[in-house]
Order: C-alpha cells, then sequence, then structure tokens
C-alpha cells in the first residue's frame, strides 16, 4: 500500500482545495493503475466538519500509524511541500522506520523547458496575472495564457 503525503494548511482556502484537487488526481493516477493508495488528507473535511480537534500531534499519532502499515510513501511535490512540518515529520518518520520515500512532480510543475524560459520572460503584468492564477492552480490557463503571450511576440 502507498501513502500519499502532501502539504495541506494554507491561510487561503482556494489553496487548500486546489491542492486537494491535486491530491484527488494523484490518488486517481494510482487506483488505475491497480495500486491501493491512502492518505490522511481526505480527513480534513471529517476533523473540521464533527469537531474533532486536529492539532498537530493527532495529525502525527494518526499519519504515523497508517504509514507504519505502508510498503512506501509518495511526496506529491505540490508548492509549498518543502516547508511543509507535517511532509517533514512524515520523511523524517519514513527515515527511521526505513519505509522507501519517492517524490512525484504535481502537474503543476511538469512543464516543459518552453514554457519555463518563456514565463521568465513574460511582461510583469503577465506575470501578475498568472501570479493570481496560481492561487487557483489553474494550470490550462496557465498554459494558455503563456502560448497567448508567445503568440503576441512572434506576429
Amino acid at each position: 500500500m502507498i501513502y500519499l503525503a502532501a502539504p495541506y494548511n494554507d491561510k487561503c482556502s482556494l489553496i487548500i482545495q486546489s491542492r486537494m484537487e491535486a491530491v484527488y488526481e494523484a490518488m486517481a493516477e494510482y487506483t488505475k493503475r491497480g495500486e491501493y493508495i491512502i492518505t490522511p488528507l481526505v480527513m480534513h473535511e471529517v476533523v473540521t466538519r464533527h469537531g474533532i480537534d486536529g492539532t498537530f500531534e493527532f495529525w502525527r499519532g494518526y499519519c504515523f500509524d497508517l504509514l507504519i502499515k505502508c510498503d512506501k510513501m509518495v511526496v506529491l511535490m505540490l508548492d509549498g511541500w518543502s516547508n511543509s512540518s507535517g511532509v517533514a515529520s512524515e520523511i523524517e518518520f519514513c527515515n527511521l522506520n526505513n519505509i522507501p520515500v519517492e517524490y512525484k512532480l504535481s502537474k503543476e510543475m511538469e512543464y516543459d523547458y518552453f514554457e519555463i524560459v518563456w514565463f521568465n520572460e513574460l511582461s510583469e503584468d503577465i506575470k501578475r496575472e498568472i501570479h493570481g492564477m496560481f492561487a487557483l492552480t489553474v494550470v490550462s490557463e496557465l498554459k494558455s495564457l503563456c502560448r497567448e503571450e508567445f503568440n503576441r511576440r512572434n506576429q
């Protein structure tokens, strides 16, 4: 069984929502391949809606109880994953318990070289617009905007 780790908390509910959409997408991808995958992230709604005290200690215990039963952990590299105290503690737990850790690029990080180069060359106005879109992780709109800017420059 695979344990999926990803950052969750943020002050912006839209970022949390976009992170969860990425988690659901990754879970679907593994499930379609016939691999069993679990994540404690789907429990956040239950904790929130039913008055469970979701302290760091609660989540750490819950996560570690799940992790110890898994064959490996996959870290979904969403924006903020490397700063997440939860993800960091899960990686440390895996290292201490000889549970293999793999890292998976999220869709938002799977830009080909062309798009990265052109993003760096975009005007500041376009970058501000893209930054606003990133809060919603509207990747298809971002790519469309990059292509529009590319086409505009090459006319």
